[in-house]
């Protein structure tokens, strides 16, 4: 809705104003089954529709398929071996899974020091900054520590 336009009191106004509202809507809620069905697709085809890549995986880029995920060891190795003595019932709790996981000096164990090893920022840490400093001009409060 554009912010020149000024709605009056009178019936056709408010009638004018509630069109555009209701199609403003009807956009926003067309727009996200468009989303949710191309991520469903792409996920139904084998890709990947987050932007961080899981643990144990990275992007790389393909000149047919785009960006697709791939092993990135030795990280997968050691979360596939973990995972599989869980399934198996090699490893009776997950704490066990968890201490055998921090055994290996490769497995990291932040987000920052996931990117670290790779030679980049960690994004997530990037985004909680950002929404918690959003959050924080929006209502008016501070992010400083008391």
């Amino acid at each position: 809705m554009s912010s020149s336009i000024e709605f009056g009191e009178d019936s056709d106004s408010q009638l004018v104003e509630n069109l555009l509202a209701s199609v403003s809507q009807h956009q926003r809620q067309k727009n996200a089954e468009q989303t949710v069905n191309r991520m469903r697709a792409r996920m139904m085809n084998g890709y990947w529709v987050r932007p961080i890549p899981p643990r144990g995986y990275r992007y790389e880029r393909t000149k047919d398929r785009g960006k697709v995920l791939v092993r990135d060891e030795p990280i997968a190795s050691i979360l596939q071996e973990g995972l599989e003595g869980y399934a198996s019932g090699r490893f009776q709790l997950q704490s066990e899974v968890k201490t055998f996981f921090e055994s290996f000096p490769e497995f990291p164990r932040t987000d920052t020091e996931r990117c670290a090893i790779r030679g980049r920022k960690s994004r997530r840490a990037g985004a909680r900054q950002r929404l918690r400093r959003n959050f924080s001009n929006r209502h008016g409060l501070s992010c400083k520590p008391l």
